[in-house]
C-alpha cells in the first residue's frame, strides 16, 4: 500500500523542498520506490534532485496527458514541477482531480511525496487532497507559523466533511538551530498552538544544502548524514508506529 505524504507551508522560505528531497532520499535509501510529484512552479525539488523544472511532468499529468515519471536516480523518479503549473488548464480542475488521475493512471509507488507550493492555494489543494497524510514545515517565524495554521485548518474542515485529504498531519520544525533563542522556544509555543499533533525536528545540516546544490539524494551525497536519524522519526510515523 503506498505512503501519501504532501508536504507544504505558506510561506516560503521554510525548509519545504529540502525536506521533501530528504525524506524520498531517506525512503530510497531504505530501498522503497519513492515517486515525488512536484506542484510548485518553481520546480525547486526537482532541479535539487537532478531534474528540468519545467520538464514534461506534473503540468501535463495533471491536464490529462499521458505521461510517464522522470526516473532520477534508483528508487526515485518524479513529475516535475514547472511555470506550466500556472496555467488556466490547471488552475480550472476540480480539487479531486489529482488524486483522481493517480488512481486513473494505477501510479502505486512505495513512497509518494507531493511537494507543495508556497504561494498557490489551488495547487496546494490539489496535492493536498491527493494525500493520506501531510508534513507542515515550519520555523521560528509568525507568517510561518501563520501559514502552517492555515494548512491545519483546510486539512481538519476536510477531515470533519468526511472529504478526502490527510488523516493525520504533523509540524516538522525544520532549519533548528539551538543557539537562536526563538528555535529553542518554538517547539513549546506549537504544543500550545497545535494541541495534540506530533512535531518533529528537521535540523540544519550542510550535507543538505550541498546535496541540493550538486543534485543529488542525500544519502548518495552522504549516508552519515545528521538528519537521517530524524528522518527515521519521521518516517516512523508516516508508516503508523
Amino acid at each position: 500500500m503506498t505512503i501519501s505524504v504532501a508536504i507544504g507551508c505558506r510561506k516560503g522560505g521554510v525548509g519545504k523542498s529540502a525536506l521533501s528531497a530528504s525524506l524520498a532520499s531517506y525512503f530510497a535509501r531504505e530501498g522503497k520506490d519513492v515517486l515525488l510529484i512536484d506542484l510548485d512552479p518553481q520546480g525547486n525539488v526537482t532541479f535539487g534532485l537532478g531534474g528540468e523544472p519545467g520538464s514534461v511532468g506534473a503540468a501535463e499529468f495533471l491536464k490529462g496527458e499521458k505521461v510517464a515519471p522522470t526516473i532520477l536516480h534508483p528508487n526515485i523518479s518524479i513529475l516535475a514541477g514547472g511555470p506550466e503549473l500556472n496555467s488556466v488548464e490547471v488552475s480550472s480542475l476540480e480539487p479531486e482531480a489529482l488524486r483522481d488521475l493517480i488512481a486513473d493512471h494505477q501510479l502505486n509507488p512505495d513512497v509518494m511525496i507531493i511537494d507543495l507550493p508556497p504561494y498557490s492555494e489551488h495547487l496546494e489543494r490539489l496535492g493536498l487532497v491527493a494525500a493520506d497524510h501531510a508534513l507542515i514545515p515550519v520555523v521560528a517565524h509568525p507568517f510561518a507559523i501563520s501559514g502552517a495554521a492555515r494548512i491545519a485548518g483546510l486539512i481538519e474542515a476536510r477531515q470533519q466533511r468526511s472529504r478526502p485529504g490527510p488523516q493525520r498531519y504533523a509540524l516538522v520544525q525544520s532549519m533548528i538551530d539551538l543557539r537562536r533563542t526563538l528555535d529553542r522556544t518554538l517547539q513549546e509555543s506549537l504544543k500550545e498552538l497545535f494541541p495534540g499533533i506530533p512535531t518533529f525536528g528537521f535540523r540544519q545540516d550542510i550535507s543538505v544544502a550541498y546535496s541540493l546544490t550538486e543534485q543529488l539524494p542525500l544519502h548518495v551525497f552522504d549516508n552519515r548524514a545528521r538528519v537521517f536519524p530524524e528522518l527515521e522519526e519521521i518516517g516512523a510515523w508516516l508508516n503508523g508506529r
